[in-house]
């Protein structure tokens, strides 16, 4: 028995997504087994490489994860797949299918909605029940969270509760990760509601933690791999001080606190100063912050919150760096009701408060957000319905500045595309000088030769392969 997972990524979109999702299922299904399939992980944007890879490899199963902008890809992929063998099970997941449930074309046979672990471990005890240890004997329909077809009819299940105790999940098996990936996830969902994001809509505002002490298994897990620089790539690692208390005990208790660097994602509503000296004594080194703008009016507008500021912003800006913490800001420019003014401003604040400066992203409309709902409202304009090649976007949000993408009432696209150039000259310059001092953090920590070292493989990785793909051995599970 052989599954082949693939991360599908548009063709513009290569850069740093890393195929952890597929490693969540496989730690998640891997107990329930009675005896040992094989797995392989792909990350390509290349046709034609992932159609060899699947002739060669000859998997039983292909679980396909793609978001929005790499969907239409993921449609080729299957298409090709089903011409290879028809025979081959074709499960998709991700952003995507969660949002647009009847997206499915029909070379696609399963579509899991949300989260995948219990839908796919329940779908793989549906289709291959000798292979489990317990066999469930559930009937299709009975298994939630799942799109499937009776004939030509297209089927969606009821959707699934998420998972109550993160803990059950397990670490994702990273036997199927590059092995420059150093990321871990801490919790799943986020409480708040940013009108552009699509996060309320796909997590229902939920939000659940790991333990402390789950994270410091997989801390010590990626510890042993080498890993002396760790990244909590999850919303809100900095929004539970018992949480980080805890943390930080068991570390010390293991004698390795110090010896791993963090970078970690925060919301300046969560920082204090009790927090920001928690942050240090872990040996957290970077924290990244949504700041969005340095206009008041319009950062309300963004979070949707009256309890954000930028007087917040700068205050937690202004408590990391009093403590050695570097600041990366992430910016946007061209809301609705932006102008020169107010870009001036963010301008401003970026080069003030951010150690990176802050190449900004245009604001891009995600189908479904509540932005997305607003403007179909105000404009008639439904920008779920607009074709992805019009706003296709690399990861750094640069998608063409055209009438038919923005959404800036009172800038036209070629004023903002001269925003855009000036945030990023200057942009540069700070992001050399971040550079040196993050060097600088990196060489002076205890587990400073670790650090050299993954400094070292990730720049040859870098130099080695620009796009990024990967291709994992294959693993018996």
């Amino acid at each position: 028995m052989k599954i082949l997972f693939i991360n599908c990524l548009a063709e513009t979109n290569y850069t740093y997504t890393m195929p952890l999702a597929a490693s969540y299922l496989v730690s998640f299904l891997k107990s329930k087994l009675k005896e040992k399939i094989i797995v392989k992980v792909i990350s390509i944007a290349d046709k034609n490489k992932i159609v060899s890879i699947v002739q060669e490899f000859k998997p039983d199963l292909v679980g396909l994860s793609t978001t929005t902008p790499g969907y239409d890809f993921a449609k080729e992929i299957s298409s090709e797949i089903k011409k290879i063998n028809s025979k081959i099970i074709i499960v998709v997941g991700g952003s995507h299918v969660t949002l647009f449930n009847e997206c499915l074309i029909r070379e696609i046979d399963y579509g899991v909605i949300g989260e995948g672990e219990e839908t796919f471990y329940e779908l793989f005890d549906h289709l291959f029940p000798n292979l489990m240890l317990n066999p469930l004997f559930k009937n299709i329909e009975q298994i939630n969270g799942l799109i499937h077809w009776q004939d030509d009819k297209m089927i969606i299940n009821p959707p699934r509760e998420f998972i109550k105790n993160l803990d059950n999940i397990g670490h994702p098996d990273r036997r199927l990760l590059n092995p420059t990936n150093n990321m871990i996830f801490t919790s799943r969902g986020c409480p708040f509601n940013c009108i552009y994001c699509s996060s309320p809509i796909i997590w229902k505002r939920t939000f659940r933690m790991h333990s402390a002490k789950y994270i410091f298994e997989e801390i010590k897990e990626l510890y042993k791999l080498k890993h002396s620089v760790q990244w909590f790539g999850d919303d809100l690692f900095v929004c539970n001080k018992q949480r980080i208390k805890d943390l930080i005990r068991l570390l010390k208790e293991e004698n390795i606190l110090g010896k791993i660097s963090f970078i970690a994602l925060g919301r300046s509503e969560n920082i204090d100063e009790e927090m920001v000296l928690l942050l240090k004594e872990l040996n957290v080194i970077v924290v990244h912050f949504g700041f969005e703008t340095g206009d008041n009016e319009i950062l309300q507008y963004a979070k949707n919150s009256k309890h954000i500021s930028v007087e917040k912003n700068i205050n937690a800006s202004n408590l990391c760096r009093k403590h050695g913490i570097l600041v990366q800001g992430y910016i946007m420019i061209g809301f609705p009701q932006e102008t020169s003014e107010t870009i001036n401003k963010t301008y401003e604040f970026a080069k003030k408060y951010s150690d990176t400066g802050g190449k900004p992203n245009i604001v891009m409309v995600f189908p479904k957000t509540a932005l997305c709902e607003e403007l179909k409202i105000k404009t008639g304009k439904d920008y779920s319905k607009i074709h992805l090649e019009e706003i296709k976007f690399s990861f750094g949000g640069d998608m063409p500045i055209t009438k038919e993408t923005i959404i800036c009432e009172h800038l036209t696209p070629e004023e903002l595309e001269r925003y855009k150039i000036k945030f990023h000259k200057y942009g540069v310059i700070k992001m050399k000088k971040y550079y040196v001092k993050l060097l600088k953090k990196l060489i002076l920590s205890k587990g400073s030769l670790l650090n050299i070292h993954y400094l070292l493989q990730s720049f040859k990785t870098e130099m080695n392969n620009p796009k990024r793909e990967f291709v994992s051995e294959e693993i018996a599970v």
